[in-house]
């Protein structure tokens, strides 16, 4: 390491990880005590640069003491911070929570996401990366062909029983306020026949990222295709509301389906290319939310991770998306 992108960097210590020596690379001071927002304040366009190369920064033994200084940290590369708990800890222990891009499936993506380690589990719980750049690579043609030229459409149906009531979760029962705040919010919103809300929204599925041109799987595909959901739960999810009615879903982007095979080969090759954070206590992962997708494993006992996202990027930041327009009819 001793090209120009780490040189000058005398108080900390570089040491990259991962099959490729790229992803994460970790990042220690020298001496204890060395504030980390100031340290990031005082080089965030080598941060920058940094991240362009290994997608994933691991921040540990910095000097930093809760959610407040963390929240000071983010700020420092991300503009528009936002910090809220991770949903790392609220999903269930004993399941993987599937690779994703935090907010792929959102009008506007944070090219920066980080997480503070508050409370490491007992047993398990590391976090998962995968680099897009190499998962393109791997994967096969046709399939990602299909996801760059066809983009994403998610789709949440409000079911009863299984999801919160539209009610709650717009804050108003007035269908029109509904309305109004999908198209707002760049959603298309339907009421269906039996008079349940769904709501979509197109997302892409390939990127090129907007500083090192190179293109990258860019998704929350795994997280809502019912594919991905263990035998029983998809089965049943299933026969109950068929593939059309799915609570939740996602499709390519005309409204087809992503067939089986195709998730299945994505999940082979993100679990080929997967390189495991083991969580320390006060550790700090920076993402390139762009670069890099992440997923929890399961985990025992108190698991506490606090979540950062800022630096939005929208679809006219980024030179070409796909062929496929984002934005839909309302």
């Amino acid at each position: 390491m001793t090209n120009e992108l780490y040189g000058g960097l005398e108080d900390v210590i570089l040491e990259a990880h991962g099959p490729d020596g790229l992803l994460p690379l970790v990042i220690e001071p020298w001496e204890a005590g060395l504030d980390l927002t100031a340290w990031l304040a005082g080089n965030a366009a080598r941060v920058d640069a940094l991240l362009d190369r290994h997608g994933a920064l691991v921040l540990r033994r910095f000097d930093l003491r809760g959610a407040a200084d963390f929240a000071r940290a983010a700020a420092a590369i991300a503009p528009d911070v936002r910090v809220e708990p991770s949903g790392a800890d609220a999903d269930p222990a004993d399941r993987m929570v599937p690779f994703h891009n935090e907010g792929a499936n959102r009008t506007a993506w944070p090219l920066r996401t980080l997480f503070l380690c508050l409370t490491p589990p007992r047993r398990g719980g590391a976090t998962a990366l995968v680099d897009g750049r190499a998962l393109c690579r791997l994967l096969d043609r046709e399939i990602l062909d299909a996801f760059w030229d066809r983009c994403l459409l998610y789709v949440r149906t409000f079911t009863p029983g299984i999801d919160v009531p539209w009610q709650t979760f717009f804050g108003t029962s007035d269908p029109e306020a509904v309305e109004q705040a999908c198209r707002a919010a760049g959603q298309r919103c339907e009421w269906t026949g039996s008079g349940a809300l769904r709501v979509s929204r197109r997302g892409p599925g390939v990127v090129v990222h907007p500083r090192t041109g190179e293109t990258t799987f860019f998704n929350e595909v795994q997280l809502h295709h019912v594919g991905r959901l263990d035998a029983e739960t998809g089965g049943a999810l299933r026969r109950l509301y068929g593939d059309g009615d799915l609570p939740r879903d996602v499709r390519f982007g005309d409204g087809s389906p992503i067939p089986d095979r195709f998730m299945e080969r994505v999940a082979t090759a993100c679990d080929a290319l997967a390189v495991d954070l083991e969580w320390q206590a006060g550790d700090v992962l920076v993402l390139d939310n762009l670069l890099v997708a992440h997923a929890r494993r399961p985990y025992a006992g108190r698991y506490r991770v606090l979540t950062a996202t800022g630096h939005l990027v929208r679809p006219g930041d980024v030179r070409q998306v796909s062929s496929c327009p984002l934005a839909p009819s309302l």
